[in-house]
């Protein structure tokens, strides 16, 4: 999970967030790595990436929270950027209240 660059007193709240979307968390195994190395057709991607995408066409998964544009153009993924206003709602999730989260 990426934590850099996240605003300032969102760490419970990004920590119940990320839980909410990565659970059940799929494994990545010896074949999440075959497929990874095999990857070639997509030079933009690194290692990390190719991981990522791996998991998700092992496994079924469709959609990807990333900051990372290269994501955009890979076929069978839609890419939803954690740092978009909207970003909640594309992934069909509830802002939390200013008071729950600790921002007032």
């Amino acid at each position: 999970m990426e934590l850099r660059g996240r605003p300032p007193g969102l760490a419970g709240v990004t920590r119940r967030l990320a839980y909410r979307l990565m659970t059940p968390l799929p494994a990545v195994d010896d074949s999440t790595a075959a497929l990874a190395l095999d990857l070639d057709d997509i030079p933009a991607l690194g290692a990390n990436d190719r991981i990522h995408l791996a998991t998700c066409r092992l496994h079924g998964i469709g959609l990807i929270v990333s900051a990372d544009v290269e994501f955009d153009d890979l076929e069978g993924l839609r890419r939803v950027d954690p740092q978009a206003e909207d970003a909640l709602a594309r992934l069909g999730l509830t802002p939390p209240s200013p008071r729950r989260a600790g921002l007032t």
